[in-house]
């Protein structure tokens, strides 16, 4: 799986945001959404709750960040917050814990708005591919792959 963008400049509202960067397929990187009990967090009963994880692995190093997230599949939303990171090298974990007070933001990440959030707008959900637009305006691609 890669990632590329375009090597023109990327605007936000009027500021120079970076080029695109290419990621080779031999750098393994992935998305998990992982859906959780609603009890456990006492959310409205409207959002679809989970866990987010973004990892990267490369040769034998690993790294993973995690945190709270929430869907709206009616809007193509989802709110996530990266609350823990994990590093590891050659199967031994290096750090695990709370990244930007975590704790913190695990606890107040249900009860704050979507506008103080980032999230993701899809605009592309197929069972093989995703789409997005960040609430900076950069998009982000996914592509499954076999497990």
């Amino acid at each position: 799986m890669f990632c590329h963008r375009d090597k023109k400049p990327h605007y936000c509202q009027g500021q120079l945001v970076g080029r695109g960067f290419y990621i080779p397929r031999w750098v393994k990187m992935q998305i998990v959404y992982s859906p959780s009990n609603p009890t456990a967090y006492n959310p409205q009963a409207v959002d679809n709750l989970g866990q987010i994880a973004n990892q990267v692995n490369w040769g034998g190093l690993s790294l993973s960040l995690t945190g709270p997230a929430r869907c709206w599949p009616k809007k193509n939303i989802m709110v996530f917050d990266f609350t823990r990171l994990q590093v590891k090298a050659f199967g031994k974990t290096l750090y695990n814990g709370f990244i930007r007070g975590g704790q913190a933001s695990e606890q107040d990440f249900w009860s704050e708005h979507v506008r103080t959030q980032a999230f993701f707008a899809y605009f592309l959900v197929h069972d093989q591919a995703l789409a997005a637009r960040g609430r900076g305006g950069g998009i982000a691609l996914w592509v499954k792959t076999e497990s």
